[in-house]
């Protein structure tokens, strides 16, 4: 089958790294939609990854992808030793994570920025001397901080809740900023009380779009319409972190990806 016109100019760049990848490495991300799906599905096998709705309808998305499997040996003992110690420091730097930018968030709050105003002009200038942290993962940790702070002094006392867990990850969080502030913690413990299923990002996005009003003035739905669009687009953007892992090239693309997050963030202070 011939390229379509609307994908030419990717499929040359796709032709060339399926050239020089091994069999089976490749990911090649690429959207979609109906007058492309059917040249690029061809390439799934020689490593095309299909994004968008399009994709998703057509049940051709990277869960379904029939990649060939690459054969790696059996596990030793000390290998499955060594893998049990990295997940135990992942785990705990996940949870120093949440810790971390709770802290942040209290820096950035402290009477009216005290702490960092008497030296800095703007908070993103601190946060780069300090820990060498650009602004949009600087603003991007201090939301993420103040939306933990809600849900840790909200966390009910007398529940059917058993453990009444906070979030464990970052982008279980994310979704909830689409909320107004006062809904946050009542939309979490909510989905946790009914859910029993795990609370991943994705979970969480479904949920906070079901809260979101249906029907409203003009101005309201471009604000219910931008949220929309900033749940769908946080998924893609973690689809494409999770697609990405094991790539030579994972750390540069996911500075790009914090690039994508921030802009449509559009962060302020």
């Amino acid at each position: 089958m011939d390229c379509p016109q609307q994908c030419c100019r990717h499929s040359a760049t796709f032709e060339a790294h399926a050239q020089q990848t091994l069999p089976g490495r490749l990911r090649f991300l690429q959207y979609v939609d109906a007058s492309t799906i059917s040249w690029w599905r061809e390439r799934i096998e020689r490593g095309a990854v299909l994004l968008g709705k399009v994709a998703e309808k057509a049940k051709v998305t990277m869960p379904q992808m029939g990649l060939a499997p690459i054969a790696v040996p059996m596990l030793t003992q000390e290998d499955c030793d060594y893998r049990t110690q990295r997940e135990d420091v992942v785990n705990q730097g996940m949870v120093a994570s949440l810790a971390a930018a709770k802290a942040l968030h209290e820096i950035y709050t402290y009477r009216g920025g005290q702490l960092w105003r008497h030296e800095f002009a703007a908070f993103s200038d601190y946060c780069r001397a300090r820990w060498g942290y650009g602004k949009s993962q600087a603003y991007r940790l201090v939301k993420t901080g103040d939306i933990y702070l809600e849900l840790e002094t909200t966390r009910p006392t007398q529940s059917t809740i058993v453990e009444s867990p906070l979030p464990r990850t970052e982008s279980q969080l994310r979704p909830l900023q689409a909320l107004p502030k006062e809904k946050r913690a009542e939309a979490w413990w909510s989905l946790v009380e009914s859910s029993p299923a795990e609370l991943t990002a994705k979970v969480v996005g479904m949920h906070v779009k079901k809260l979101l009003p249906k029907t409203e003035d003009h101005g309201a739905g471009r604000v219910k319409r931008r949220a929309a669009k900033g749940i769908e687009l946080e998924r893609c953007l973690l689809s494409l972190e999770k697609a990405i892992q094991g790539l030579p090239t994972a750390t540069q693309i996911a500075r790009h990806i914090d690039a994508i997050r921030h802009l449509g963030q559009r962060p302020t202070g």
